[in-house]
């Protein structure tokens, strides 16, 4: 099931030490760095500046666009499992970078660090440290989305014991957003803040 990601994509699900690097003036239409991520996904020391991240059809986010809580059997499988993990980014900062998502039926799949977040019957954890994201523009079409994570109604648990049942949860520390908010405002009545 590819609804609201990217078919036939597999999602990454490693680890990425990017060692200080900066990636700079990247344009992207497939939603990120990455299209699609995985529940064991880790991003670690990087700086994002001056990104172009768009997707017609889909999510859009600076690292992914998508965010799953599952994975492929095998590369060359469209079969799917459910995985639990921990989404991990740590020591990243997003600056000057433009993320829009045009996707007509899907409002809130746009943030300037990860797009959104699908749990199926699994549980991913977000763990965010250590970051600084300052000076983007995160739309969806012309609307202004200014959140670091995109679409968390509904999927978010309050702590990683609520979400043994399935779903996700959110762990953001010593992690500074100027102009943004951490999720979007929609969802300010979810339980997982």
């Amino acid at each position: 099931d590819t609804e609201g990601g990217c078919a036939g994509t597999i999602p990454f699900d490693g680890h990425l030490d990017f060692n200080g690097a900066t990636v700079m003036g990247m344009y992207n239409t497939q939603g990120g760095l990455f299209a699609e991520v995985g529940p064991n996904a880790t991003f670690k020391n990087v700086s994002l500046k001056n990104l172009y991240s768009y997707n017609e059809a889909g999510p859009a986010g600076t690292i992914a666009g998508y965010a799953n809580s599952y994975k492929y059997t095998d590369a060359d499988s469209t079969e799917q499992t459910v995985a639990n993990g921990n989404l991990e980014a740590e020591n990243i900062e997003i600056s000057n970078c433009y993320v829009n998502s045009k996707d007509s039926k899907n409002n809130n799949f746009v943030g300037a660090l990860i797009g959104r977040f699908r749990c199926v019957d699994g549980k991913i954890g977000v763990h965010i440290n250590n970051c600084f994201a300052y000076n983007n523009t995160v739309l969806y079409n012309t609307e202004d989305r200014a959140c670091l994570l995109g679409d968390v109604l509904n999927t978010f648990k309050s702590s990683a014991e609520d979400a043994e049942t399935g779903g996700a949860y959110i762990k953001i520390e010593n992690t500074v957003t100027i102009g943004i908010t951490p999720y979007h405002a929609l969802a300010e009545t979810n339980s997982g803040q």
